[in-house]
C-alpha cells in the first residue's frame, strides 16, 4: 500500500532532511488524500488519520505559505473529510478559508471560487437543517475550531459532489 510507504519511508526522511518545508507539507497532503479516498467506502480510522495528515500539512502551510493555493486545497479537503464525519461546523469553518483564500488569489468569479462558494452553502443548509443556525462569513472562524459532531449527517457520502481541490 503507497501510504504506507510514504508513511514509514518517505515522510521520515522529508521531516528529517526538510522539516517544514512546503514538499513536506505536499506528502502529508496527499497521504491525506489517500486516507480521504479510502474513507469513502471505510470511515471511521480512515477519516480521522485524513484529517489528522491534513492539519499536519495545513500547519506548515499556514506558516510557510499563507494565502497560497495549495493552502486553499488543504482546507477544502480537510472540510470534505470533516463533512464525511458528520462534524459539519468545523467543515463549514475550513471550506470558508478555502473560499477566502481563493477568493483572494483567484478572484470571485473563477470557477473554483464560485465553485467553493456553492460548498459552503450546501453545508450550511445541512447544518441549518440539523437544527443550529449559524452565520457563515461574520464570524470569521472564530467559533470554527469549536466544532460540532452532526451525527445525522455522519454517513454523507462525498461522491454526491464534485470535489474541487
Amino acid at each position: 500500500m503507497a501510504i504506507k510507504t510514504w508513511e514509514k519511508e518517505t515522510l521520515p526522511v522529508y521531516r528529517k532532511e526538510l522539516g517544514d518545508h512546503p514538499w513536506t507539507a505536499t506528502l502529508l497532503h496527499a497521504i491525506g488524500d489517500a486516507y480521504k479516498d479510502l474513507a469513502n467506502e471505510k470511515p471511521g480510522d480512515y477519516a480521522s488519520k485524513a484529517e489528522r495528515n491534513f492539519k499536519e500539512a495545513l500547519a506548515i502551510q499556514t506558516k510557510l505559505l499563507k494565502n497560497h493555493l495549495d493552502t486553499a486545497r488543504s482546507h477544502a479537503c480537510l472540510s470534505d473529510t470533516l463533512w464525511k464525519q458528520g462534524k459539519l461546523k468545523l467543515a463549514l469553518g475550513e471550506r470558508t478559508k478555502a473560499y477566502t483564500i481563493r477568493e483572494r488569489v483567484l478572484g470571485p468569479d473563477h470557477e473554483k471560487t464560485i465553485a467553493t462558494k456553492e460548498k459552503i452553502k450546501e453545508l450550511k443548509r445541512l447544518y441549518e437543517e440539523s437544527g443550529r443556525k449559524i452565520s457563515v462569513f461574520s464570524s470569521r472562524y472564530a467559533d470554527a475550531e469549536k466544532g460540532v459532531t452532526n451525527k445525522a449527517h455522519s454517513e454523507l457520502s462525498l461522491t454526491s459532489f464534485k470535489v474541487i481541490e
